[in-house]
C-alpha cells in the first residue's frame, strides 16, 4: 500500500516480522534525498507494526522528514535526531490516548540504552514531553534552523 505527496511516499513494506518482542523489530525507515531543486523523502513503514503504535511509528518518521527539510545550522547527532524523532512518536501517542500496552512501550522506549532511548531521554529533558507546538520551535531554536530546501 502506497500513499503521497508531492516530494513524500509512504509504503507499508515487510521490513521485518517480530520475532523476539518489538524492541528487536524495525517498524519504520525513511531516507531522503535532495535533486538540487527540491527534496523527495520516502518513509516505510513495516506492514507488521501493531495498530496502537502505527501513528507513533509515523509521526517518528515523519520527525526525520521534518529535521531534513529544517536545515539547521548544528546538525543534529545520530543520538539527538532518533531522540528528537521518539519525542515526536510519544508527543502523538500522548494525544491519542493510552492504554496498558502503549504505555509499555512508552517505559521500554525510555530504558533503551542504544540511540532511540538515550535520545529519547535528551530530547525529553531538553524539549519537554507535551503537545504543545512550541516543542518544534525550541528544537530549531536549539539547532539554528536556516534556509529550508537546500542540503547541507
Amino acid at each position: 500500500m502506497r500513499f503521497g505527496v508531492k516530494g513524500l511516499a509512504v509504503d507499508l513494506v515487510p521490513l521485518s516480522r517480530p520475532e523476539h518482542g518489538l524492541s528487536d523489530t524495525i517498524m519504520g525507515m525513511t531516507h531522503s534525498s535532495f535533486d538540487g531543486a527540491r527534496w523527495d523523502h520516502r518513509v516505510k513503514i513495516s506492514k507488521y507494526v501493531p495498530e496502537f503504535l502505527f501513528g507513533a511509528v509515523l509521526a517518528h518518521e515523519l520527525g526525520h522528514v521534518w529535521i531534513a527539510n529544517s536545515r539547521f545550522e548544528i546538525a543534529p547527532t545520530h543520538e539527538q535526531s532518533e531522540g528528537i524523532c521518539e519525542l515526536f512518536a510519544h508527543i502523538w501517542l500522548l494525544a491519542s490516548g493510552f492504554d496498558a500496552q502503549t504505555e509499555r512501550w512508552v517505559a521500554q522506549t525510555v530504558k533503551r540504552r542504544d540511540a532511540y532511548g538515550k535520545g529519547y531521554r535528551w530530547a525529553a529533558s531538553a524539549f519537554g514531553v507535551h503537545r504543545s507546538p512550541s516543542v518544534q520551535a525550541n528544537i530549531a531554536d536549539h539547532f539554528g534552523a536556516k534556509g529550508r530546501n537546500k542540503p547541507r
